[in-house]
This record gives C-alpha cells, sequence and structure tokens, in this order.
C-alpha cells in the first residue's frame, strides 16, 4: 500500500486560478487570483508541496532518536486514501472527497494508480443553523468554512472554546492499518499510529491489547500484549484516553482520522459570510476488508460537536456532493428514500470514459440526525440510545446549475433553504402532480416508475445534496464526566454516511446494484 500526501501553505484561497508558476525543488509554486466560485475545474492554487512515498520511504526520513515529530509546512493536509477498488483523495477542511490536490475529480473508480476513471469530483459536509435569531453556516462545497484543528473548551459551562493553532503537526490527517506498530526499530511502524491523537477524539482503545488466552477478558500474567507505548509493562484499561498511551481501535482494517472546526471568521468570508457556528468536526474515514459486495464502499463517521458557547436552533446537517461519472456533462440524479440515499447515474446509454456500463454512485445516511423521543431508542456506534430516535435523510435537494430558484446557492439563506429541499421561494419543488416535494426525483429510473429527472430535463452536469434535520445542538455539556463527547450528550451528533459505487449491465441497472450495495452497507 502506498500512501500520497499533500500539504498546503501560502495564502491562496481554493477558489483561485494560477496564472504562471515557479520551481523549486520538491515544491511547485502557482502564482493565484481570484475566480468566481466555482469555476476553476482543473486549475490549482495555492503553494504545494508534494510527496509521494510508500510507508516505509515516509518514516526511514524520521530521526532515529530523539524527536519523532514530522515536520509539515501546514497541517492543511490531503490524503490520497487507497482502498479496495476505490483511490479518494480527502483533507482536513470538510471535504469528504477533495478536486484542491490535482483540480481534477477527486474520487477514482476503479484505481489504477490514479489513472483509472474518475466518479466524483468533489463532495462535502453542510450545517447550518440558528443562533439568536441570526443565520450561520459551516459548509464545504468548492471552497470551504472549515479548517484543520480541534478546540479546547470546558463543558461544564457554556463559554466559547479556543480553536487550536491550525499550523500544529497534531492536527494533521492520521492513516492507519492493522499490522501497523509503534516501534521505530520495526518495519511495521508508522508514526500515524504511534502518535494516535486519543486525547483528541480519534477511536482508541482504552489499554493496550492483550491475548487474553482464557477468554475471561482480564489480562494474566504471563498473556502476551502489543506494547504500544514500548514501556515493557503491560497498561490496562485506566478510564483515560491519553496519546501515546492508548491504540488505536479499528473499526476496519483501514481507516483515517482527522479534526477539523469552523471558528475562523476569514474562512467564512470566502463561502457565506456568516459568523462562525462554532463546532468541531472529527471525522473517520474507514474502508471494509475486500468483498464482491462491500469492496466498493466507503463509511464517513462525523462526530460534530457545538463547543460555540451558544445554542443553535433548527439545525440542519447535510452532504453535498458533484458527482461526475467519467464525462461530467451527461449525467441525472435521483434520490431513494427507503435507503436514505442521494445518487448519480449515466443519463446516456454510453460514457466517454465508462463506456456502455458506467457505474451509478451515492452517499446514504446510516445514522442521521438524532432528536429527544420519550419512548424511542436507537443504536448508536454498536450501542443503544434511549429516548432518542433517528430523523433519517429529510429532504434530496437536485442543483439544477442554472436554472432559476434551483440553483448552487449564493447566499446563506439560499443554502439553508436546499438543506430543507427548499428552492429560493421558499417552496418544495412540484412534482409530477404539481404538489410541492423536499425529496426531489425520488422515482425509480431502473424500472422508469415514479419521479425521474430525465422526464424534465437533459444528461448534464448535475449535483444534488442530501441532508437531516431539524434539530437544537446545545452547547455540548459532557453529563458522565469522561471529557469525550457522545452521540445522546447534549450538543452533540454523530453523522455515518456510506458512499458506495454500483456497476450494473447498463447505466440503470448500476442504480440498482447500488441500491444493492447499500443495503449491505
Amino acid at each position: 500500500m502506498s500512501k500520497t500526501s499533500q500539504s498546503i501553505s501560502g495564502h491562496c484561497e481554493e477558489r483561485q486560478w494560477c496564472d504562471d508558476a515557479s520551481h523549486s525543488a520538491g515544491s511547485l509554486t502557482l502564482h493565484c487570483g481570484l475566480l468566481p466560485r466555482p469555476i476553476y475545474i482543473g486549475l490549482l492554487a495555492m503553494t504545494i508541496t508534494m510527496a509521494s512515498f510508500s510507508r516505509s520511504s515516509l518514516y526511514a526520513a524520521l530521526p532515529e532518536s530523539g524527536d519523532q515529530t514530522l515536520q509539515r509546512a501546514s497541517t492543511l493536509e490531503f490524503v490520497e486514501f487507497d482502498a479496495n477498488q476505490i483511490e479518494v483523495w480527502v483533507g482536513n477542511n470538510g471535504h469528504t472527497v477533495s478536486h484542491i490536490p490535482t483540480g481534477r475529480p477527486g474520487l477514482e473508480w476503479p484505481k489504477v494508480d490514479g489513472y483509472g476513471n474518475k466518479a466524483i469530483f468533489a463532495s462535502g459536509i453542510w450545517c447550518a443553523g440558528m443562533v439568536d435569531g441570526e443565520l450561520r453556516t459551516a459548509i464545504a462545497e468548492f471552497s470551504t468554512e472549515f479548517r484543520p484543528g480541534y478546540v479546547d473548551y470546558d463543558p461544564s459551562g457554556s463559554i466559547s472554546g479556543n480553536p487550536s493553532n491550525p499550523e500544529d503537526v497534531d492536527q494533521q490527517v492520521y492513516w492507519i492499518t492493522q499490522g501497523d506498530c509503534s516501534d521505530p526499530a520495526m518495519d511495521c511502524y508508522n508514526w500515524e499510529y504511534a502518535n494516535w491523537p486519543a486525547g483528541l477524539g480519534a477511536p482508541s482503545q482504552d489499554g493496550e491489547y492483550f491475548s487474553d488466552e482464557d477468554g475471561d477478558g482480564l489480562y494474566d500474567p504471563g498473556e502476551t500484549f502489543r506494547d504500544f507505548n514500548l514501556n515493557a509493562v503491560y497498561d490496562g484499561p485506566d478510564g483515560a484516553f491519553i496519546t501515546g498511551e492508548d491504540p488505536p481501535f479499528f473499526k476496519t482494517p483501514q481507516q483515517a482520522w482527522w479534526v477539523l472546526n469552523d471558528f475562523d471568521p476569514e474562512k467564512h468570508e470566502h463561502v457565506f459570510s456568516t459568523q462562525p457556528l462554532g463546532l468541531e468536526v472529527q471525522t473517520t474515514l474507514h474502508a471494509p476488508l475486500d468483498g464482491y459486495v462491500l469492496e466498493n464502499v466507503l463509511f464517513y463517521e462525523f462526530l460534530i460537536i457545538n463547543k460555540g458557547g451558544e445554542t443553535i436552533e433548527d439545525v440542519f446537517i447535510g452532504h453535498w456532493t458533484d458527482a461526475d461519472l467519467g464525462d461530467a456533462n451527461d449525467d441525472l440524479v435521483g434520490c431513494d428514500t427507503t435507503l436514505d440515499m442521494g445518487f448519480t447515474y449515466n443519463g446516456t446509454p454510453n460514457d466517454q470514459d465508462y463506456g456502455t456500463r458506467p457505474p451509478a454512485v451515492g452517499y446514504a445516511f446510516l445514522q442521521s440526525a438524532l432528536i429527544p423521543s420519550p419512548g424511542d431508542s436507537t443504536m448508536v456506534n454498536g450501542g443503544w440510545i434511549e429516548g432518542y430516535r433517528d430523523l433519517g435523510m429529510t429532504s434530496h435537494y437536485t442543483i439544477f446549475k442554472s436554472t432559476p430558484n434551483w440553483h448552487d446557492p449564493q447566499t446563506a439563506e439560499a443554502a439553508y433553504l436546499v438543506l430543507q429541499g427548499l428552492g429560493e421561494d421558499g417552496e418544495g419543488r412540484p412534482d409530477p402532480n404539481g404538489d410541492p416535494s423536499v425529496f426531489h426525483h425520488s422515482g425509480d429510473p431502473y424500472r422508469g416508475s415514479g419521479w425521474l429527472l430525465r422526464d424534465e430535463a437533459s444528461p448534464r452536469e448535475w449535483r444534488n445534496v442530501i441532508s437531516s434535520g431539524p434539530l437544537t445542538l446545545d452547547p455540548w455539556n459532557d453529563p458522565d464526566g469522561d471529557e469525550r463527547p457522545e452521540a445522546g450528550e447534549p450538543g452533540v451528533q454523530h453523522i455515518v454516511l456510506a458512499m458506495a459505487l454500483g456497476q450494473g449491465l447498463d447505466a440503470e441497472h448500476s442504480i440498482e446494484v447500488l441500491r444493492h450495495t447499500m443495503g449491505h452497507a
């Protein structure tokens, strides 16, 4: 397995273009100017330092003793996550698929080491809500209102937290696989495994792993253990998660973790110009084992925490996608309300890149917004939470790029309506019966039934947004005192998305395969 990383430095924004370039050893400097969002496909902005390496060559460059810190020009980092049949650029800026490192579509399927067909240009998380009647957003679209970093916060009060320095090395993207180890003298050494940020919230095991030969769940002297902190002593659970002491907990054999926040007002000025919402978002990306059904699936988990000290009302949490299935100009979109999924599929029998069997791609809520609901219960992260219910997908919005009332939102108010499935006039989109609906194009293209986009528009480049809400997000409070935010606590939401691709006998049959795959996710 190889890892490709790009660290970003400089002061140019993602919405900028380059007019010429100068080269120096190991870097490419681009001279930037501003373009209107989002007209910059294929154009790369910022100063980029690039490194392609295998894991062993990366960590061989670290000192053998002393300071083991990996130095970076910046912790705005983009990692090419390589899992099963998928190769995807992700970044600690709110992008679940990022176009920024290459200026081209960020997700390749099936992967051919960067040379395969592309399926998604960009995608990202959207949040919006009201603070004392004032609309605020935290959105990652082509540009983003997020930056790397956690937020220092005292959950016993309602005072806004202090965001960490986004240039600190521990704000990076951490990528690990089962079989990694923490001993620099071994070939399996991975700096990101050894420095797994358990203390910042990354999924971790409380205490070191051991063989448990008698199956009693307790460590007994003489049982083997993985000495994560290299002190030659078994360190058991102590109720605290400490970086350097507690090893990663693997949800799947390969995973990445990073944390970001929307506290920087300057980041908001480049998108919708609202005040920050005050959110920290801990993100886990993981991929299942190879297999016929799940080899084309990625899982994204977002732990969204209100550390802004103010109650956010009428919150909607969504995911925006700009999928380009090969040729970007011959696609269509739709949704499946039974799977809480929005999807994109080819609108013509033959795609210039994928041919006569173009795939379909979709994102689905596996776990969406939770709201209090006495008498109900829902499963979150493997355990049941009493008194809550999962809202599921509450809208699917089809973005008509140049169509009045339904085009790309240019204001915070329009983006907030998009998250509710509403046009700029505040109404749902008329379905074939003329009734306003917030679930745009919810028919079945494979069977040719229901409300289909192809019946009212031609194939072209489309974007869509799935959303869940409304909910109230109080400032985070930690009732169990464990200093770790968890779903069910005030001010915390745990959102789980699955991204999947399906390839059938033709474009419409690919939707059926996608549904089958998503049903097993």
